[in-house]
């Protein structure tokens, strides 16, 4: 929830990056989700939790707005010659890997 708030230096590589990150909620549920380039990133992505607490995700939208204070990790970093594509293949591969999809936030 304070994204905005990491060191600038942090900001300009995060902006830069994209792959595949999981968010874990209060109560250790996983979601695994991915940025792209063209949205800027994790950096990108990450702030739109930020501003609204779910980023548009329909599991996270049902979270108390209160309770929405995630834990995030990168799990994956896409060379930059990934498509978009690509890297949604490789954030499915982490939902299968991780069973977000059975016990956690994912729903698709």
């Amino acid at each position: 929830d304070k994204i905005s708030k990491i060191p600038h230096t942090w900001q300009n590589h995060l902006r830069q990056l994209f792959g595949v990150y999981c968010l874990v909620d209060q109560l250790g549920r996983q979601y695994i989700g991915s940025a792209y380039s063209a949205e800027g990133g994790f950096l990108g992505r990450w702030k739109q939790y930020e501003k609204n607490g779910h980023g548009g995700n329909e599991q996270l939208k049902k979270i108390e707005s209160d309770k929405r204070i995630y834990s995030v990790s990168i799990l994956e970093t896409a060379p930059s010659s990934y498509s978009n594509t690509q890297v949604i293949d490789l954030e499915r591969k982490w939902k299968i890997k991780l069973g977000s999809r059975a016990f956690g936030l994912n729903s698709n």
